[in-house]
């Protein structure tokens, strides 16, 4: 699996209140956490966002923002790994 895909999947179970600010601003780059490559994280993470009303929708963000949003609502994100390291446990 991707790292992009890791970050989708756990995003995935996150609903987001439609309205809420899903720009981050963050960088697009992060060090991978085996070697300190730098891994691109500006693919597209598709979010689910809810009406008051229940109705679903969907808006892209990047997978460094997708990060940041994991973080907040208390989850640990997946590792950065570069494709060198891809399926490395840490």
């Amino acid at each position: 699996m991707t790292h992009q895909e890791d970050v989708q999947e756990t995003v995935d179970g996150i609903g987001v209140v439609k309205g809420a600010d899903l720009d981050f601003g963050q960088n697009v780059q992060l060090p991978c956490s085996a070697c300190d490559a730098l891994v691109d994280m500006s693919s597209s993470i598709i979010v689910k966002i809810t009406d008051v009303g229940g109705t679903e929708s969907s808006q892209e963000m990047t997978e460094a923002d997708a990060r940041v949003l994991i973080c907040s609502v208390g989850l640990p994100p997946p590792p950065v790994l570069c494709d060198q390291h891809h399926g490395w446990v840490q």
